[in-house]
């Protein structure tokens, strides 16, 4: 099996991803476009281009775009994640 370290995705305005939370990896989020937020338990992180958000593994978080156009992000795993999980999430499932 291969992994990646690196996923680009993108959250279409007025929408959100599911909260989620990894086991093992740490994900960190580098804003391409647009504006958002990022949520990580009760706080909230305003995304914007050129910012990052970082989830610790085991912890819930979610991102919300809350522009008018698509929310790009490059986000990186650490350890890596497995293609297919990598696939999936850049393809926006």
């Amino acid at each position: 099996m291969c992994h990646s370290p690196v996923v680009r995705g993108y959250i279409y305005h007025h929408t959100c991803s599911d909260i989620k939370s990894q086991c093992v990896e740490g994900e960190t989020l580098y804003v391409l476009s647009g504006h958002g937020e990022g949520f990580l338990g009760d706080v909230v992180d305003q995304l914007e281009l050129d910012s990052a958000f970082y989830a610790p593994p085991g912890v819930p978080h979610q991102t919300r775009n809350t522009g008018d156009e698509p929310l790009r992000m490059v986000t990186l795993f650490s350890p890596a994640v497995g293609t297919a999980y990598a696939k999936a999430k850049a393809e926006g499932k």
